[in-house]
């Protein structure tokens, strides 16, 4: 849930960084995003556009998630003006899950939802959701960007589609990594770093050189071990195993629990050291994000190491480098077990369906219409309008990749004024991650080298070239009412409880330990019904995937 809290916030930072400064050769293009070819396969941007006024309500089943109010921002005003289209959000209040609930007992269901996958079967099963499909094939944009194989993998058991996948991809998304201090490293003879044996090493000298500094940062909750540590323990063993959507592991033709991977073990064990030998955080627990943030935004930190490195570094730099415009952060490929293949080893996941799901509910008193809208916001229009603005506010004209170039205004826009127009947040309706990683890579081709964006370039470098594709695995979530959904929830807590044990543990064998009794006491709570489950959908997906299904 945090990641993609941070995705949200990322999407800020990079439009900042986008309009800040960008200079490059002008197009001829003076047309609307309507008139630019799609690269995603969108057949008629404007034929989803609302003929009539259409008004509905939606919800985003998320606690920190609240909507601001439809029409008090250019992007939304601009599609309310232009498509005659308004939105009425409705707030979580901090408590998603009891509000849903709230609604769906009293039969007050909005018209539109915005959930984890996971919990759309149950809605399914219930009659409350409108099957998509003869709107997937009247219209024209969902079905050509999404795709066929994409869709047919979120087919319910009846075999049709009730929900959209929310920032669905084609290529790899990441923001998984490592980032080393330069200043710092360079000062230090810039020493080799590519192995975990030269990770303790160059935190050891850290240690020594510069006591004020943490010499390995972890972000909140410990996040850096089991994404990026972890990751680095074995080849093709991404970060995603120990998510906790997942918890399990393959290992041959089975999933396990996690609990039993070797390299979870190993991973806590050497993290269990580093934490020992003062070398991560010592209030890896129990920090706060901005007390983590702080810290990375102020530099006191030799190497930082989270699933969120894009928009945290992104944001770091910017405020390190108003006072110190020699300072640097960079992305080192993936850190791994000394004998390991550096190109095996993956942080980072994605997959096809992405996020989120998109359902609308049979409360909605013209369906169809609100199909038409998400058709269209998944347009070359409607992604180009969600995120980078609408023409004439932060772009005027488009090259003939149907790429915006920034105009003066966008070159000047304080942080304060770019915050008023909140670029990008509309665009969490429904993202296309494939168009959206296009636009915005050209993008910055048409700045000048010095100017271009930190994040981009660290992603197109490094982040992306290290995310697997974890799409066998996706859409396997029991529901959570189930005896294997109960095990999975009841995981959750008691694998976090499991992971602080492991790392304030006083040796190796003490990991080994904790880990075997977590393994044990799972069994007692049911969380083998769960490994089983997800084997069986894992199986189930890879039939898909194969097109045997």
């Amino acid at each position: 849930m945090r990641l993609r809290k941070g995705m949200v916030l990322l999407i800020g930072l990079v439009v900042l960084s986008i309009v800040a400064g960008c200079s490059g050769s002008k197009s001829n293009d003076t047309s609307s995003p309507t008139a630019s070819a799609s690269a995603s396969g969108s057949a008629d941007p404007t034929a989803s556009a609302a003929a009539e006024p259409l008004t509905f309500s939606i919800y985003p089943n998320y606690d920190w998630w609240t909507m601001q109010a439809w029409g008090d921002d250019p992007i939304s005003k601009w599609i309310q003006d232009n498509k005659k289209v308004t939105l009425k959000p409705i707030s979580s209040g901090g408590a998603a899950a009891t509000k849903l609930n709230t609604m769906e007992v009293s039969g007050t269901l909005p018209d539109v939802i915005i959930l984890d996958r996971r919990d759309v079967p149950r809605f399914v099963e219930n009659d409350q959701l409108v099957a998509l499909d003869p709107y997937l094939d009247k219209y024209p944009n969902a079905k050509a960007a999404i795709g066929e194989k994409t869709l047919n993998m979120l087919r319910a058991k009846d075999g049709k589609i009730y929900m959209l996948p929310n920032w669905f991809a084609t290529k790899p998304t990441n923001n998984a990594g490592w980032v080393v201090n330069m200043k710092i490293y360079e000062a230090l003879g810039s020493p080799k770093l590519e192995t975990f044996d030269d990770l303790e090493s160059y935190l050891k000298l850290v240690k020594e050189k510069y006591p004020d500094v943490v010499p390995l940062e972890i972000g909140f909750q410990g996040d850096g071990i089991d994404t990026l540590i972890y990751a680095g323990m074995a080849e093709d063993h991404p970060s995603f195993y120990a998510n906790e959507s997942m918890f399990v592991y393959p290992d041959g033709d089975r999933l396990k629990s996690v609990l039993e991977d070797p390299a979870l073990k190993e991973a806590w064990q050497y993290a269990s050291r580093l934490f020992r030998e003062k070398l991560i955080t010592q209030d890896a627990f129990t920090q706060t994000n901005d007390q983590y943030l702080e810290k990375v935004n102020t530099g006191r930190v030799a190497v930082f190491a989270t699933g969120s490195v894009g928009n945290d570094g992104e944001q770091a730099l910017r405020l390190l480098k108003a006072k110190d415009p020699s300072f640097n952060y960079k992305v080192f490929w993936p850190l791994h077990k000394a004998g390991l293949d550096p190109n095996k080893i993956w942080p980072g996941n994605w997959n096809s369906l992405g996020w989120n799901a998109v359902v609308i509910t049979k409360k909605a008193k013209d369906p169809e219409k609100i199909f038409a809208f998400y058709d269209w916001l998944v347009s070359s229009e409607g992604q180009t309008v969600t995120f980078f603005g609408p023409k004439g506010l932060l772009w005027d004209e488009l090259t003939p990749e149907g790429v915006p170039v920034p105009n003066e205004y966008s070159k000047t826009v304080s942080p304060e004024e770019l915050e008023k127009i909140h670029p990008g947040q509309w665009t969490d309706l429904l993202g296309n991650s494939e168009m959206i990683d296009r636009i915005k890579t050209k993008q910055e081709e048409l700045k000048p080298a010095e100017q271009q964006s930190w994040l981009v370039r660290s992603q197109l470098d490094v982040l992306w070239k290290t995310s697997m594709n974890v799409d066998p695995f996706v859409n396997s979530d029991p529901d959570p009412s189930s005896p294997e959904g109960i095990a999975g929830t009841h995981m959750i807590e008691f694998f976090k409880q499991t992971f602080a044990k492991a790392i304030y543990a006083k040796s190796d064998e003490e990991v080994s330990q904790i880990m075997d009794k977590a393994a044990a006491d799972a069994a007692k709570f049911g969380f083998d019904k769960y490994v089983q489950f997800k084997n069986d959908k894992w199986k189930e997906n890879l039939q898909k995937i194969n097109g045997n299904s």
